[in-house]
């Protein structure tokens, strides 16, 4: 049996080569119907697309497609690393022809671990799910950026405890993460506010140890949803996280052939 997807518009993927072509293949690596999420190519670019998004303004339509986008980058980030992602030029297609376009355009960086090291499609689309079914999660998801200053960390760490029922749930159900979280928490509102507002943590984090806890936060929470009988897809994911890259550097946009607008995967 064969899904045959098309969509109205198309969002324009911007970011670094490896992670577009990684979020690519997860994406359309586990496509089970026509209502799914798909990326195809417009010229040499990977574009993000929906069914859902037909009835949708173009305004309206980069709105939303920059939200999801925002969702998935964060899941891929959790999951194995994930640069900066953002969606570039709109498209509208008839006729699998491009009907009209408006340009938009960020990019930055971010190394991935090897191949062999990444989840699978399966297990990146099963993480994906989970955070869907919660809205605290998710707006964790769209709030955790590529690299996530002080104020993007506080703000996705606070959706997390949400879940748990604030810092004091957590602390109670994972005490052996308690005090790290705590000191996230405390070092991320200091840096919010004033310099005069609080007094400076005793045991402040670095911003690398912030990041690195709040991906651990996510997949704890990750897996405390999902049911015992289900493996998680973050059970297996190897928490030693790939370096950083400095915004700008090595960039490129996925460069591959048309390939039409429609993507028809076989039986």
């Amino acid at each position: 049996m064969k899904i045959i997807l098309s969509s109205r518009w198309a969002g324009q993927i911007l970011g670094q080569k490896h992670s577009i072509d990684s979020l690519v293949h997860k994406i359309n690596g586990s496509i089970a119907g026509p209502e799914d999420l798909f990326c195809t190519l417009i010229g040499n670019c990977w574009c993000l697309r929906s069914s859902k998004w037909n009835a949708l303004s173009a305004d309206i339509m980069r709105d939303v497609a920059q939200t999801q986008l925002a969702t998935l980058r964060g899941c891929l980030d959790v999951l194995e690393g994930c640069g900066f992602l953002k969606i570039g030029t709109v498209f509208e297609i008839e006729n699998d022809m491009v009907k009209w376009r408006n340009r938009k355009s960020t990019l930055t960086g971010c190394i991935l671990p090897s191949p062999q090291d990444r989840p699978s499609p399966r297990d990146f689309k099963d993480f994906y799910n989970q955070v869907e079914t919660d809205d605290f999660i998710r707006t964790s998801m769209q709030d955790l950026e590529a690299f996530p200053d002080w104020i993007a960390i506080y703000k996705s760490l606070e959706a997390l405890l949400k879940h748990w029922g604030g810092l004091k749930g957590y602390m109670s159900l994972m005490p052996a993460q308690a005090k790290l979280v705590d000191r996230v928490k405390q070092t991320a509102n200091w840096h919010r506010h004033a310099s005069v507002q609080y007094d400076y943590p005793k045991h402040p984090v670095t911003i690398e140890e912030a990041r690195t806890a709040l991906k651990k936060v996510v997949l704890e929470t990750i897996n405390r949803i999902t049911k015992p009988a289900q493996s998680s897809p973050a059970s297996h994911i190897n928490l030693d996280l790939p370096p950083s890259i400095e915004p700008g550097e090595d960039l490129a946009i996925a460069r591959r052939t048309l390939e039409g607008g429609e993507l028809v995967l076989p039986p």
